[in-house]
Protein backbone atom coordinates (compact mmCIF):
# COMPACT_ATOMS: atom_id res chain seq x y z
CA UNK A 1 0.00 0.00 0.00
CA UNK A 2 1.37 3.24 -0.86
CA UNK A 3 0.61 6.54 1.36
CA UNK A 4 1.56 10.14 0.88
CA UNK A 5 2.44 12.21 3.62
CA UNK A 6 0.40 15.30 3.74
CA UNK A 7 1.68 18.11 2.00
CA UNK A 8 3.14 21.05 4.08
CA UNK A 9 2.07 24.34 3.06
CA UNK A 10 3.82 26.18 0.06
CA UNK A 11 7.24 27.39 1.67
CA UNK A 12 8.27 31.02 0.93
CA UNK A 13 9.74 32.09 -2.71
CA UNK A 14 13.43 30.64 -2.86
CA UNK A 15 12.76 27.61 -0.53
CA UNK A 16 12.12 24.09 -1.85
CA UNK A 17 9.56 21.63 -0.94
CA UNK A 18 9.78 17.72 -0.73
CA UNK A 19 7.46 15.04 -0.09
CA UNK A 20 8.16 11.66 0.79
CA UNK A 21 6.44 8.66 0.05
CA UNK A 22 6.29 5.75 2.14
CA UNK A 23 5.83 1.86 1.18
CA UNK A 24 3.87 -0.06 3.52
CA UNK A 25 4.14 -3.80 2.28
CA UNK A 26 4.72 -4.85 -1.70
CA UNK A 27 4.52 -3.09 -4.67
CA UNK A 28 1.83 -3.80 -7.21
CA UNK A 29 2.23 -2.71 -10.83
CA UNK A 30 -0.82 -3.24 -12.40
CA UNK A 31 -0.20 -4.16 -16.56
CA UNK A 32 -1.64 -0.66 -18.63
CA UNK A 33 -5.00 -2.07 -21.11
CA UNK A 34 -3.93 -1.29 -24.67
CA UNK A 35 -6.76 -1.44 -27.00
CA UNK A 36 -6.26 -3.82 -29.56
CA UNK A 37 -8.23 -3.41 -32.52
CA UNK A 38 -9.77 -6.22 -33.59
CA UNK A 39 -9.74 -6.73 -37.46
CA UNK A 40 -13.42 -6.40 -39.86
CA UNK A 41 -12.66 -10.12 -40.89
CA UNK A 42 -14.05 -11.39 -37.86
CA UNK A 43 -17.32 -12.98 -37.97
CA UNK A 44 -19.99 -10.62 -36.85
CA UNK A 45 -22.11 -11.43 -33.70
CA UNK A 46 -25.66 -12.72 -35.31
CA UNK A 47 -27.51 -11.19 -32.79
CA UNK A 48 -26.27 -8.00 -33.01
CA UNK A 49 -27.68 -5.13 -35.05
CA UNK A 50 -27.84 -5.92 -38.79
CA UNK A 51 -26.59 -2.33 -39.40
CA UNK A 52 -23.50 -2.14 -37.16
CA UNK A 53 -21.21 0.30 -38.83
CA UNK A 54 -18.55 -3.34 -38.08
CA UNK A 55 -20.48 -5.29 -40.93
CA UNK A 56 -19.22 -5.00 -44.35
CA UNK A 57 -21.92 -3.02 -47.23
CA UNK A 58 -24.05 -0.19 -47.02
CA UNK A 59 -27.24 -1.07 -45.20
CA UNK A 60 -30.36 -0.13 -47.53
CA UNK A 61 -34.20 0.12 -46.24
CA UNK A 62 -37.10 0.77 -49.07
CA UNK A 63 -39.85 2.06 -47.40
CA UNK A 64 -42.20 0.39 -49.86
CA UNK A 65 -41.92 -3.50 -48.77
CA UNK A 66 -39.50 -3.05 -45.78
CA UNK A 67 -36.76 -4.83 -47.93
CA UNK A 68 -33.54 -4.51 -45.88
CA UNK A 69 -30.19 -5.80 -46.77
CA UNK A 70 -26.56 -4.34 -46.95
CA UNK A 71 -24.67 -3.88 -50.85
CA UNK A 72 -20.96 -4.78 -49.90
CA UNK A 73 -18.91 -3.72 -52.81
CA UNK A 74 -15.38 -5.86 -54.13
CA UNK A 75 -13.30 -4.09 -56.64
CA UNK A 76 -15.78 -1.62 -57.60
CA UNK A 77 -15.75 2.30 -57.81
CA UNK A 78 -18.80 4.73 -57.07
CA UNK A 79 -18.58 7.77 -59.17
CA UNK A 80 -20.77 10.97 -57.90
CA UNK A 81 -23.34 12.37 -60.25
CA UNK A 82 -26.98 12.30 -60.23
CA UNK A 83 -27.66 9.39 -59.82
CA UNK A 84 -24.32 8.35 -58.98
CA UNK A 85 -22.79 5.25 -61.15
CA UNK A 86 -21.36 1.97 -60.36
CA UNK A 87 -18.67 1.12 -62.26
CA UNK A 88 -16.04 -1.48 -62.59
CA UNK A 89 -12.60 0.31 -63.11
CA UNK A 90 -9.69 -1.97 -62.11
CA UNK A 91 -8.62 -5.27 -63.32
CA UNK A 92 -9.14 -8.12 -61.51
CA UNK A 93 -12.05 -9.87 -59.95
CA UNK A 94 -15.33 -7.98 -59.00
CA UNK A 95 -17.87 -8.95 -56.63
CA UNK A 96 -21.36 -7.46 -56.11
CA UNK A 97 -22.40 -8.82 -52.25
CA UNK A 98 -26.01 -8.97 -51.06
CA UNK A 99 -26.43 -9.35 -47.54
CA UNK A 100 -29.79 -10.38 -46.07
CA UNK A 101 -31.02 -10.26 -42.10
CA UNK A 102 -31.50 -13.67 -40.20
CA UNK A 103 -34.81 -15.46 -42.11
CA UNK A 104 -35.36 -18.25 -39.50
CA UNK A 105 -36.14 -18.92 -36.11
CA UNK A 106 -35.87 -22.12 -33.94
CA UNK A 107 -38.56 -22.14 -31.67
CA UNK A 108 -38.85 -24.90 -28.42
CA UNK A 109 -41.56 -26.60 -28.98
CA UNK A 110 -43.90 -28.30 -26.14
CA UNK A 111 -45.83 -31.02 -26.69
CA UNK A 112 -49.76 -30.39 -26.20
CA UNK A 113 -51.49 -34.00 -25.72
CA UNK A 114 -48.96 -36.21 -24.10
CA UNK A 115 -49.62 -36.99 -20.36
CA UNK A 116 -47.48 -34.62 -18.26
CA UNK A 117 -45.12 -37.50 -16.97
CA UNK A 118 -43.32 -37.29 -19.99
CA UNK A 119 -42.27 -34.61 -20.75
CA UNK A 120 -40.07 -32.23 -18.62
CA UNK A 121 -41.94 -28.95 -17.03
CA UNK A 122 -42.46 -26.40 -19.05
CA UNK A 123 -40.34 -23.38 -18.15
CA UNK A 124 -41.38 -19.84 -19.85
CA UNK A 125 -40.22 -18.04 -21.58
CA UNK A 126 -39.52 -20.48 -24.07
CA UNK A 127 -35.83 -20.85 -25.84
CA UNK A 128 -35.39 -19.31 -28.74
CA UNK A 129 -32.23 -19.20 -31.72
CA UNK A 130 -31.92 -17.03 -34.30
CA UNK A 131 -30.33 -17.89 -37.75
CA UNK A 132 -27.22 -16.05 -39.27
CA UNK A 133 -27.51 -13.82 -41.56
CA UNK A 134 -27.34 -14.75 -45.61
CA UNK A 135 -25.83 -13.07 -48.47
CA UNK A 136 -24.98 -13.71 -51.94
CA UNK A 137 -22.21 -12.85 -54.61
CA UNK A 138 -22.68 -11.98 -57.79
CA UNK A 139 -19.25 -11.71 -60.49
CA UNK A 140 -19.00 -9.08 -62.00
CA UNK A 141 -17.57 -8.47 -65.63
CA UNK A 142 -15.52 -5.57 -66.88
CA UNK A 143 -17.45 -2.39 -68.05
CA UNK A 144 -19.92 -2.81 -65.52
CA UNK A 145 -21.34 0.54 -65.31
CA UNK A 146 -24.75 0.51 -63.55
CA UNK A 147 -26.84 3.71 -61.81
CA UNK A 148 -26.00 3.37 -58.07
CA UNK A 149 -29.32 3.15 -56.78
CA UNK A 150 -31.04 0.38 -54.86
CA UNK A 151 -33.73 -0.70 -58.14
CA UNK A 152 -30.01 -0.19 -60.28
CA UNK A 153 -28.43 -2.44 -58.06
CA UNK A 154 -31.42 -5.10 -58.02
CA UNK A 155 -31.65 -5.12 -61.90
CA UNK A 156 -28.64 -5.57 -62.59
CA UNK A 157 -28.23 -9.08 -60.09
CA UNK A 158 -30.83 -10.47 -62.42
CA UNK A 159 -28.40 -10.68 -64.88
CA UNK A 160 -24.93 -11.33 -63.17
CA UNK A 161 -23.74 -14.35 -62.81
CA UNK A 162 -23.36 -16.19 -59.15
CA UNK A 163 -19.77 -16.16 -58.01
CA UNK A 164 -19.75 -19.41 -56.08
CA UNK A 165 -17.02 -20.88 -54.19
CA UNK A 166 -15.08 -23.76 -55.88
CA UNK A 167 -16.37 -26.81 -53.06
CA UNK A 168 -20.01 -25.64 -53.48
CA UNK A 169 -19.94 -26.45 -57.37
CA UNK A 170 -21.04 -29.54 -58.48
CA UNK A 171 -18.17 -32.01 -60.03
CA UNK A 172 -17.28 -31.62 -63.46
CA UNK A 173 -16.72 -35.07 -64.56
CA UNK A 174 -18.09 -38.05 -63.47
CA UNK A 175 -16.51 -39.71 -60.45
CA UNK A 176 -14.90 -43.73 -61.13
CA UNK A 177 -16.62 -45.69 -59.30
CA UNK A 178 -15.22 -47.40 -56.91
CA UNK A 179 -12.54 -50.33 -57.31
CA UNK A 180 -11.52 -53.18 -54.31
CA UNK A 181 -8.94 -55.63 -54.48
CA UNK A 182 -9.79 -58.96 -55.86
CA UNK A 183 -9.67 -60.65 -52.55
CA UNK A 184 -11.37 -57.39 -51.05
CA UNK A 185 -14.52 -58.17 -53.53
CA UNK A 186 -14.81 -61.87 -53.41
CA UNK A 187 -15.11 -61.25 -49.42
CA UNK A 188 -17.83 -58.76 -49.76
CA UNK A 189 -19.82 -60.81 -52.38
CA UNK A 190 -19.99 -64.03 -50.40
CA UNK A 191 -20.84 -61.97 -47.32
CA UNK A 192 -23.57 -60.72 -49.18
CA UNK A 193 -24.66 -63.95 -50.28
CA UNK A 194 -24.88 -64.97 -46.78
CA UNK A 195 -26.80 -61.77 -45.48
CA UNK A 196 -29.25 -62.24 -48.54
CA UNK A 197 -30.39 -65.75 -47.57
Amino acid sequence: MVSRVPRRPTPAAGKTASVKTRVDGPVVIRPIPIPIPIPLTVAPEPTHNFFDACRPGQPVVRQDDLLVLRVELNNLTVQRGSPPRLRKTGSGVATLVLHFPPQSIFEQAFAESSPPAVDPPVTLPARARIAGESRIAFAVPDGFDIPYTLEGVLTAVRDLPLAVGANALPPTAAQPPLSFPEWLGGLIAQYSLMLSS
